[in-house]
């Protein structure tokens, strides 16, 4: 069920925690220290923790009974569904967004950027930088080469970025490639007629398809400032020791994100360039799971996801996948895969090189037009 239509000139800030007892003060002193000229809450979930996350939002709910508010669950629902659950409850023009592991460092990023929309009135929504903060055992990320493109080699999501262009406004296309707004930055002029759908849960991501839906066909800005801190820790469902685990647990429940986002682009705000973009991350999507399953699994394991995902692999690279496999027969058919996706690493043959070629220039187009 949704919200009712917006009453309040004001922001509601979403945060969805569980064990995050390290952290979650962090997060709620960012809220509390906030100076703006609105009004607004903050409306923080814990999920039924193990630690004592429930019990620090309960004593900043009591110290700060006009901004935070509490929803203790009762039962584990998974950070998807307490966002809906938190945003039924909103009524304000405005979302904003912070895990409970991360946290705002400028009393006036929301106020930042509640001027900036209020001046915008054409954008959907606005990001801003995000610094990175490694604060794992062995103080170590195995992306975080990805992230440290910056002058002095700051980690900066996503101006460390090497992928990622500075430009006043964006549209969807440009971000669907790697998706490079952090949740703690995240600012939306909300849309309560858009629903959360049924594929939206259980996926192991939720800040992505979420933009995506409500930014749909409109623009969105940036602020070229960082205002908060992501955390990369040892726990989160985002813990990976390396790229092939990665892939192999995430990459599943990005294939039938991709086909969700596909089908409200295709039917509820049809958008052929966006339907595009969406079917060129399913093929790497795709890719990545294949490529990660193989690394990190048995044969037995990577042919149960060959012939699970045997509809996806027929659409997007034209390969039928047995439905019942021998050695022999799996070899062959990941090979087929291998240079019709093609799969990464992606220099194996120079067709696959051309091919991979190809794909990368789209999607560099797709990320800066």
């Amino acid at each position: 069920m949704s919200s009712p239509s917006p009453k309040l000139q004001g922001v509601t800030v979403i945060c969805a925690s569980y064990n995050h007892e390290p952290y979650i003060r962090d997060a709620l002193e960012g809220f509390v220290k906030q100076q703006t000229t609105f009004p607004f809450q903050a409306f923080v979930t814990d999920d039924v923790s193990s630690d004592n996350t429930a019990a620090i939002i309960r004593e900043y709910a009591e110290k700060y009974p006009d901004i935070i508010v509490p929803f203790l669950h009762d039962k584990n629902v998974g950070a998807g569904r307490s966002w809906r659950n938190m945003i039924n409850h909103a009524n304000t023009s405005y979302i904003a967004f912070c895990d409970g592991d991360d946290y705002w460092t400028d009393p006036l990023k929301m106020q930042k950027q509640f001027d900036y929309m209020e001046a915008h009135q054409n954008l959907r929504a606005c990001f801003h930088d995000v610094a990175i903060s490694i604060e794992t055992a062995d103080g170590t990320w195995f992306q975080s080469k990805d992230f440290c493109h910056t002058k002095d080699g700051s980690l900066r999501w996503p101006s460390g970025h090497v992928r990622f262009f500075k430009k006043p406004t964006y549209k969807l296309e440009n971000f669907i490639p790697f998706g490079f707004v952090h949740t703690s930055s995240m600012f939306l002029r909300w849309d309560y007629s858009i629903e959360f759908p049924d594929w939206y849960f259980d996926k192991g991501v939720g800040d992505f398809p979420m933009w995506a839906l409500q930014v749909n066909t409109g623009r969105f800005g940036y602020l070229d400032e960082a205002m908060s801190v992501h955390r990369r820790t040892d726990s989160g469902s985002y813990a990976f020791s390396n790229k092939y685990e990665f892939w192999r647990r995430s990459k599943n429940g990005w294939v039938e994100l991709d086909e969700g986002m596909i089908d409200f682009f295709t039917r509820t705000k049809p958008s052929k360039s966006i339907v595009r973009a969406l079917r060129a991350r399913e093929n790497d999507d795709l890719a990545k799971l294949i490529k990660g399953t193989a690394e990190c699994c048995s044969k037995d394991e990577l042919a149960k996801v060959l012939v699970h995902r045997s509809p996806e692999i027929a659409a997007l690279y034209g390969v039928d996948v047995p439905k019942d496999f021998t050695g022999e027969a799996l070899d062959a058919t990941y090979d087929q895969i291998a240079k019709a996706a093609p799969l990464p690493p992606y220099n194996q043959t120079l067709g696959t090189r051309l091919k991979r070629m190809r794909e990368i220039l789209a999607t560099g187009w797709r990320t800066i037009a």
